[in-house]
């Protein structure tokens, strides 16, 4: 299980590593992931996406998925991707 922590906005989860961890790996850089989500085929992810590279997201899992649904391909994919001190934005929490 990856520590991810939730920002007192709500709006970015972060992975801190530990501080152990950190130290080892003082030289690597901290990466910015964005995820983005809506339930339906009809409705766009552009908005959100626009958002999250403008926060400066090296890159965004995007995925049309139901709120109701639990099985999230590309939001388990982008926690896999975490490591020390990454981390992850979300720009919309409705549904989940």
């Amino acid at each position: 299980m990856i520590p991810v922590h939730l920002s007192s906005d709500s709006r970015i989860l972060y992975n801190d590593g530990g501080v152990k961890k950190r130290r080892a790996k003082e030289d690597k850089k901290m990466t910015t992931y964005g995820y983005a989500r809506v339930s339906t085929n009809g409705q766009d992810l552009t908005a959100q996406e626009a958002e999250l590279m403008a926060a400066g997201c090296a890159k965004v899992f995007k995925e049309k998925v139901s709120g109701a649904k639990t099985d999230r391909a590309e939001l388990a994919k982008v926690i896999r991707s975490l490591e020390p001190g990454d981390v992850l934005v979300v720009t919309r929490l409705a549904g989940c």
